[in-house]
Formats: structure tokens, sequence, C-alpha cells
């Protein structure tokens, strides 16, 4: 945890290094925390912290397509000088600019959902 604990009743749970870039809620039972919350109880609440649930199956899934959607839209773009008529051009622009707007709004939709599910599990 980072700060200073203001509630006397706040318990302080360390981080471990799981990986090179990814780090847990340490499992192992407080002993202060004895009469107040059961083990299996604790365990359940850091497991439910550490690890999201099924639902992020989804978001990535949306996230490579909001991906996907802008690296075509950039191809569209580098493309539309190559068109043969004025009318190929402007709709290959517009095509394009659409495509990785939309991608563009997508992910950052899907950057906030994510960092909003990931603060409700902290608490």
């Amino acid at each position: 945890m980072i700060g200073v604990l203001t509630n006397s009743n706040s318990v302080r749970i360390p981080i471990v290094q799981t990986g090179c870039c990814k780090a847990e809620f340490d499992s192992t039972y407080p002993i202060h925390l004895n009469g107040i919350i059961s083990k299996d109880e604790f365990r359940k609440s850091v497991n439910k912290i550490n690890h999201p649930d099924s639902s992020n199956k989804n978001l990535k899934i949306l996230i490579v397509a909001s991906i996907l959607s802008m690296i075509i839209g950039f191809v569209c773009c580098v493309v539309a000088p190559a068109a043969n008529t004025n009318t190929q051009l402007v709709a290959l622009l517009v095509a394009g600019n659409i495509l990785m707007a939309i991608g563009s709004i997508i992910l950052g939709c899907l950057g906030c959902t994510i960092h909003s599910r990931r603060v409700a599990r902290w608490r």
C-alpha cells in the first residue's frame, strides 16, 4: 500500500513481486486479523483483487478490434493517394479517418472501464 494509514482500523497488506513487471497483494493471512475476518474470507478477497474475473475476455476482444480498426484506418489513409480517381481518394480518406476515430474512442472508453473495474476490485 502506498501512503500513510489514516484510519486506526486499517490493515496494511504488502505487495509482492510475482513476475518481471507483475505484482500482487500478499495472500498470507496477517495474525492481527484473527477474530475480525476468517482466513478463508481473507484469501477470497485477496484472490478477487489479484486475479481479474473472466469478463475481461470480452474487453480483450474489444481492445484487439479497436486496434485493428485504427490500423485499417491508417492503411486506408496511406493508400488513398494512390487512388485512381478523386472519388476513391476522398472515400479512402474519409473511411480511414472514421475508422481511426472510432478505434480511438473505443480504446479510450475501454481504458476508463478497465481502470474503474480495478479501482472497484481494490475497494
